[in-house]
């Protein structure tokens, strides 16, 4: 629950649920007490009534059952209101979705861009074109009509709520609401908040009842208009009080409260959901409160002839101008255009919306991005393919299609009338970089009316410009080159690899030749890659598209500084496509031109030039969530009551009280500043230390902060420290790598308990952008809300609250005191809260064994002796208590000196602690795991528990470490040599076994393989292993052991076999020639052989006939894969190739695993360039699992797969291939 993606995701969802889909809530009352949909409202002084109606937000036709008694109530009234007005929910819900949008980028973790294949190609347009025509948007039905495609044909043309809405207006009624949209959301928001604290909701009450049941009962109740009994169905499903309280009677309030407002001035029509009528604190007795009268009004039959009347007519809309961002296109509409966030294009250019509430009806504009020229489209060819897809995706039936052009642009006019028989009309015009889809859509003949014709005819776009070669550079600087027009710009946001690429796109009408620069902002802090790979990327890219045949030619050359890749390929079916990449810090580009001509165009090429960045005039931005503050000229616009209730979900307050135990350490928090002029980022990350965090020493602190960067594997370039208000510490860093001119700056600045840290990728042949300049220099943390300094040592705070008489405050404490810091001074603070602890009380044992094992962990000098006494003092007071003995031993174990380590073996030996499972014997050594010299110290007495079988293993597991390490010789073990003798003997007839039947399995299977020893020779376990390398030191010394060894080298199953060998080896002891050929001369272990005898570097012995470079990969590559065994393996090439800084061969296979499979491709190696040595370098071995295809040249598939194991070497390649085990990558290379 303390992540922050979490957080945030657990943010959204509550606040994208539809207000207006909310299920209703209600309270019991007494039957008959309100037995109308519709009340009349007179008294308090008003002149002329008003009226009150219970609606459901659907479009049933079961809720229209309206009375001649419900259009004369709006017919008499000045207003008509709904919860939310409906005039003003299209821009409130995009601009909450935009600022919910907003936020998340902002606070958005750190960022791990890569690239992939597929960054750098032209998409297809075919798809996008069908979504565009087949589009119909989500929240335009949401908002004008909630059609429910299963129920379609027993829905009205729209729902109940916007029914009324739509009447009244056709009536000549004013508009309104008695709720403001954000403050519903934030009531709802809170409601689920509430909900979230509950502990123990109870289930829905059912009564036995499915809920379809219910849900058919509920539907009939409205049909009579019975609150009453709508009220007690609705309860059945009640199950959480603090959700009711805000959701249904906090919302009644403002209701009751708005309408009051309005039906002091005008006569007022107001629909609400029928939840919110009835019942004590339902509007209905709210308003009687307030001194109204309230009497239901009896609905009869329902008035068809007044319905059909009321929906045969228009609300007159005015049309005013718009204009699309980019200035390309204007129109006439009755409203503004909304960028959808829910289209299918987004990527491919856009998709905008308007809905007429009043009307029913709703404008679209779509825009799908083409990159036509570039795919060798001309415009005719587009036409044809628009009129191939219209059929199938124009929905309905077509009516009319005529020809058009606007501003020289053709296109079609196209008229259709869906099944539902409404009528819709299309423009679509195609322009040389994109196909724009204009459409209109209402109930019934609405299109045929002049409201039609008025937007189509508007429509004007900006003219196609004439060839006139032109210096061009962007608003915002970034780079400057010749282009033959003011190119066609695009942000393309839907890219498979989730980074935006920037689309600069112009065409020479003289020639046909076409020019792109393409340009992405990768940013990922993890590493930084050699330049010259990254650009390798976007060739490999370009090359990998479907309008390349092949690369012809390559070369590198220097543009302002940077590594520039140069580059000409072959384009199915004719021409030239001429590119040229390069890096400029986080910043990849793609120049291409498209021509028929083999020789670039130097023109384009050569006047490529980047420039500085520039950027508006800095002014000062505040983060309160954060807190800081910092001069930026990019400077995000968030909604401070969105902020607001994000900053609730990760307050402490709340994630304790949802959480059943309370949080210690809260995830760091972010906040990205994003240009999306330039690409530039800057990410800042905070991270609040908890209340009791303490540091004794600013020294070790900083060492940890400032050496975060080596697991990242980048090196330091410069640290200087940095001041920049009282009382705040900090440091600037420069990390680079090797082969890059890219470099990570960042800040880190202590103030209080909260750790910022700064950073930006940029790059060193540049000085920085006046962006990065004045951020880092201006950035703040604030210097008011702060908390106490992490030096500050908070014990005594967290012993006050851990007694607290604060049942909240003392439990917080209980649940994180094994994250508290306790050092030296902690030592009496824990035997206090040992010896305090209550017997019977709930956390009881919890909290003494939590507490004794934080003894355990303080490892300071000055009270070790003092804290081991202690708990041997403690262990003998417990007495039987096995619980509190064995945590004691445990915590004993880890305070890793010699004085406990002795206090642990006496008590052990003393009194062997018993444990409920195998893991409790196998945790009380593991402390000495990695302290073997203290380990040392429990023998040879500890042998003596040997003799018991639960604490044979990880007693014998620690032995084997201390002989394996040198620490313990066989001598002082002698005593327990017929028992690890025995023990070896049953270890190795128990593998026997294993191996019989695996054999006896193996043989009835057809589908034997080719390797004959293959799967049947299991691996000797580890414990037989172990056993073997403790009994090695006495083969000369006791004949049953030589007898013994003997044995394994004799078995059938390698691994056993093998298991000899390295003990032998590591005693110096010979093994038969015999032998190691035996082993050598399997392909399973081959290179297992090896690898034993190259630690113990004693290669000379490998048997010299399988000393070979094929054989030793054929090796590695089947031992790589020990599920199954191979039916066959066949060599197909070997390549020279370089990893990172080794060179040497990769052996090329096809293999099967099972007879019936088909071929598939693997890699092994690398094997030295010599071609006559052999290694155990593992890195290139690869089972593909990628199947040899039929039709393509088994070579270029081979040398396929081999790049893609080449680049997986490279950490920016980590996502690269779109079907590669990118998870696989990433452990790899340790991210």
């Amino acid at each position: 629950m303390s992540s922050a993606a979490f957080i945030r995701q657990f943010f959204f969802t509550l606040l994208t649920a539809s207000l207006l889909a909310l299920p209703a809530r209600s309270q019991k009352n007494t039957a008959g007490k309100y037995p109308s949909l519709l009340w009349e409202i007179t008294g308090n002084g008003l002149t002329k009534p008003s009226y009150l109606f219970g609606t459901m937000h659907v479009s049933s036709k079961m809720v229209f059952h309206l009375s001649d008694s419900f259009y004369h109530a709006i017919q008499r009234c000045d207003v008509v209101a709904l919860e939310l007005n409906p005039c003003l929910w299209q821009p409130d819900m995009i601009r909450m979705e935009q600022s919910k949008r907003a936020i998340n980028a902002y606070m958005e973790g750190e960022t791990t861009d890569f690239i992939s294949e597929k960054s750098f190609q032209p998409e297809k347009f075919e798809d996008n074109l069908r979504a565009a025509l087949t589009e119909e948007p989500t929240q335009i039905n949401s908002l004008l009509y909630r059609t429910l495609q299963a129920q379609a044909d027993y829905e009205e043309n729209t729902y109940l709520d916007l029914y009324i809405y739509q009447t009244g207006r056709k009536l000549g009624k004013l508009p309104g609401g008695v709720e403001d949209y954000y403050q519903t959301e934030k009531t709802v928001f809170e409601a689920y908040q509430d909900m979230a604290k509950e502990k123990n909701r109870k289930k829905p009450e059912l009564e036995g009842e499915q809920e379809a049941e219910v849900e058919r009962k509920i539907q009939e109740a409205y049909r009579k208009g019975n609150l009453d009994l709508l009220d007690s169905l609705e309860m059945l499903s009640f199950n959480s009080p603090a959700y009711v309280e805000k959701f249904l009677f906090r919302r009644n309030e403002i209701q009751a409260h708005s309408i009051d407002t309005i039906i002091r001035k005008h006569s007022l029509f107001v629909g609400v959901g029928a939840a919110h009528l009835a019942g004590a604190r339902g509007v209905i007795e709210l308003l009687r409160k307030m001194g109204y009268h309230l009497r239901p009004v009896t609905m009869l039959d329902r008035d068809a002839a007044r319905k059909e009347a009321i929906d045969q007519m228009k609300v007159p809309v005015v049309f005013k101008k718009v204009t699309t961002e980019d200035g390309a296109v204007t129109m006439q509409l009755p409203g503004t255009l909304y960028r959808r966030a829910d289209t299918r294009v987004d990527g491919a250019g856009g998709s905008w919306q308007y809905a007429d509430m009043d009307n029913g009806a709703y404008y679209m504009l779509t825009r799908v991005n083409t990159h036509a020229a570039m795919l060798g489209c001309n415009v005719n060819d587009m036409l044809k393919k628009i009129d191939s897809l219209l059929y199938e995706n124009i929905p309905g039936r077509i009516i009319k299609k005529t020809g058009i052009a606007i501003n020289g642009n053709p296109g079609y006019d196209i008229t259709n009338r869906t099944r539902r028989g409404d009528l819709q009309r299309y423009n679509i015009i195609v322009t040389p970089f994109e196909v724009m889809v204009f459409k209109m859509s209402g109930n019934d003949n609405y299109v045929d009316g002049k409201e039609a014709e008025t937007f189509f005819g508007s429509i004007q776009m900006q003219p196609v410009e004439p060839a006139a070669w032109v210096q061009y550079q962007p608003a915002a600087g970034d780079f400057s080159v010749q282009l033959p027009h003011k190119p066609h710009l695009f942000r393309n946001t839907s890219n498979s690899d989730h980074v935006d690429r920037w689309e600069y796109e112009a065409v020479d009408s003289a020639t046909g030749n076409t020019y792109s620069i393409w340009k992405k902002s990768v940013h990922n802090q993890h590493f930084l890659e050699e330049d010259t790979f990254d650009i390798k990327l976007i060739e490999e890219s370009v090359r990998r598209s479907a309008l390349v045949d092949k690369l012809v030619q390559h070369s590198w050359q220097k543009r302002d500084g940077y590594e520039m890749l140069c580059m000409q390929f072959s384009i199915k079916g004719g021409g030239w496509l001429h590119a040229a990449a390069l890096l400029r810090g986080p910043h990849y580009y793609l120049l291409m031109s498209k021509s028929n001509s083999h020789v670039p165009d130097k023109r384009y090429f050569d006047s490529f030039h980047f420039v500085p960045f520039q950027y508006a005039a800095s002014a000062w931005y505040t983060d309160s969530l954060l807190h800081f503050s910092v001069r930026s000229p990019v400077r995000p616009v968030l909604d401070t009551q969105l902020m607001n209730m994000y900053d609730a979900t990760i307050s402490e307050e709340f994630l304790d009280k949802v959480q059943d135990r309370a949080t210690y350490w809260q995830g760091a928090r972010y906040a990205g500043f994003v240009s999306d002029s330039t690409g530039e980022r800057i990410q800042v990350r905070m991270q609040q230390y908890p209340r009791y965090y303490f540091r004794r020493s600013d020294t070790s602190f900083w060492k940890e902060e400032l050496e975060n960067y080596r697991w990242r594997k980048l090196v330091l370039r410069s640290q200087q420290p940095v001041t920049v208000v009282p009382g705040c510490t900090g440091y600037e860093q420069v990390l680079c790598d090797t082969n890059t001119a890219r470099i990570i700056t960042q800040r880190l600045l202590l103030k209080g308990n909260r750790l910022y840290r700064i950073m930006a990728i940029t790059d060193t042949l540049e000085q920085g952008s006046s962006f990065v300049n004045t951020f880092f220099n201006t950035f703040t943390p604030d210097t008011v809300r702060i908390g106490p300094s992490i030096y500050e040592n908070k014990l005594n705070l967290f012993l006050a609250d851990y007694f607290s008489k604060d049942s909240a405050v003392a439990k917080k404490a209980h649940d994180v005191l094994s994250d508290v810091y306790f050092g030296r001074e902690g030592v009496a603070p824990l035997m206090q809260i040992i010896q305090r602890q209550q017997y019977g009380a709930k956390d009881y044992f919890d909290q003494k064994i939590r507490a004794i094992a934080e003894l355990g962990y303080i490892h300071d000098t000055l009270v070790s002796v003092q804290v081991r006494q202690y708990l041997v003092n403690l262990y003998n007071a417990v007495g039987d208590t096995g619980y509190f003995q064995n945590a004691i031993l445990r915590a004993l174990a880890y305070m890793k000196t010699q004085d406990a380590t002795g206090a642990f073996k006496t008590l052990v030996l003393q009194d062997p602690p018993v444990f409920e499972s195998t893991e409790g014997y196998n945790s009380l050594f593991r402390p000495f795991a990695d302290t073997l010299k203290l380990g040392r110290q429990l023998f040879p007495d500890l042998l003596q528990l040997a003799s018991l079988e639960e604490y044979r293993v990880p007693v014998t597991r620690l032995l084997a470490s201390l002989a394996d390490s040198g620490l313990i010789t066989s001598k002082e073990y002698d005593g327990y040599y017929n028992k690890l003798l025995y023990d070896g003997k049953i270890a190795f007839k128990r593998q026997q076994a294993r191996d019989e039947r695996l054999l006896n399995k193996q043989s009835d299977d057809d589908d034997a393989g080719s390797d004959d020893n293959g799967e049947v020779a299991l691996r000797s376990s580890e414990e037989l292993s172990r056993i073997t390398s403790l009994l090695v030191p006495f083969y000369d010394e006791y004949p049953a052991v030589a007898q013994y060894i003997n044995k394994l080298l004799q078995s059938k199953n390698t691994g056993v076999q093998l298991a000899a060998i390295k003990g032998l080896l590591k005693q110096h002891k010979p093994v038969p020639d015999s032998v190691l050929l035996s082993v050598a001369a399997q392909d399973g272990y081959r290179s297992d052989l090896y690898a034993i005898l190259e630690k113990e570097k004693q290669t000379a012995l490998f048997p010299a006939v399988w000393k070979k470079p094929e054989a030793m990969a054929r090796s590695q590559l089947l031992s790589s894969h020990n599920m199954a065994k191979f039916n066959a393996v066949e060599l197909m090439g070997k390549q020279l190739v370089r990893v990172k800084q080794e060179e040497g061969y990769v052996f090329l296979y096809r293999y099967k695993l099972k007879q019936q499979d088909n071929w598939m491709i693997a890699l092994s190696g690398l094997q030295p360039k010599d071609g006559v040595s052999v290694s155990s370098n593992t890195m290139l071995v690869r089972l593909t699992g990628k199947k040899v295809k039929p039709g393509i040249l088994l070579q270029e598939q081979l040398d396929d797969q081999l790049k893609r194991a080449l680049y997986s070497w490279h950490r920016s390649a980590a996502n690269y291939f779109e079907d590669t085990n990118y998870e696989q990558l990433r452990n790899m290379l340790k991210y």
